[in-house]
């Protein structure tokens, strides 16, 4: 007979307890690994898919609006005779191009990039306040000069040029 609980359990019982023991460890530190390298893949693909949806309606979309109308918002002179259709048409581009961008690019983009994307929307805000403004009040043209109107709508435009090229480089580079 065997005296205490310890001395009588028999040596296969000790390596059986402690092979179960490290068994069930390993196992779970090979589940675990297995475990985050496959969240870290999902994670990569996951961010490539993103970046790719990115680059793409960046450059296919949003570049090629922007551009577009700032080629039409150049066109037009705020200091002489205001054309309503054509202010009222910088207007609502202006306003598609904003909405694009909420709900089709901004959802999508890095978010280092926002910072340009913020320089870009503050400047057409500017360009379609003074749009709106000048289309709709009746101010005289010499009152619009006056007030360097044609300057601000300008350097807005060359700010964002500026901006929306920078942007570009950056989306090659990086993206």
């Amino acid at each position: 007979m065997c005296e205490g609980f310890w001395a009588c359990i028999s040596p296969d019982a000790w390596l059986q307890t402690f092979g179960t023991i490290i068994g069930a460890f390993l196992g779970t530190l090979l589940a675990g690994f297995i475990s985050l390298h496959l969240y870290l893949k999902k994670q990569k693909d996951q961010t490539k898919n993103e970046t790719r949806g990115f680059k793409r309606k960046f450059i296919l979309h949003y570049y090629a609006k922007t551009k577009t109308v700032l080629a039409i918002a150049k066109d037009i002179s705020f200091a002489s005779e205001p054309s309503y259709i054509r202010h009222e048409a910088l207007y609502v581009l202006i306003n598609d191009l904003k909405k694009y961008y909420l709900r089709e690019v901004e959802p999508v983009t890095p978010i280092d990039l926002h910072p340009y994307f913020e320089e870009i929307y503050m400047k057409l805000v500017n360009i379609q306040t003074f749009t709106k403004y000048t289309s709709k009040s009746g101010i005289p043209p010499k009152t619009m000069e006056m007030l360097g109107v044609d300057t601000i709508v300008k350097e807005s435009i060359e700010a964002i040029e500026g901006t929306i090229d920078q942007l570009q480089t950056v989306v090659e580079e990086k993206y």
